[in-house]
């Protein structure tokens, strides 16, 4: 699973993510993050700086999903689904964030 952001304003606040109860960390423009994953629904969060969204998904094996994490209007921040075309690219623009071991209770 990929999470990446597209390039924005230097000082852009980060989106700050969670897995489960998890916190995976905090996304800057335009980096992005990558987590290996077991097939199985994963329950994420982004959260911005008034609000946050959840999104669902379900990971199968050998299967690579791009999410781009992007903040609202409303001071919140989503999810959304990318294609592996659009999400290739934007992680090309980025470094990869550090990003920590998932525990497999999420």
């Amino acid at each position: 699973l990929y999470i990446v952001r597209e390039p924005a304003q230097p000082d852009a606040p980060p989106i700050n993510i969670t897995m489960g109860r998890q916190p995976v960390g905090g996304i800057v423009p335009p980096n992005y993050m990558r987590f290996d994953l077991a097939p199985k629904l994963y329950d994420l969060r982004a959260y911005g700086t008034r609000s946050n969204s959840e999104l669902i998904i379900t990971v199968a094996p050998g299967q690579t999903r791009f999410l781009l994490a992007q903040p609202t209007p409303n001071g919140g921040a989503e999810l959304l689904e990318l294609s592996q075309e659009q999400g290739r690219k934007l992680a090309r623009k980025g470094e990869r964030m550090y990003t920590p071991e998932i525990n497999s209770e999420y």
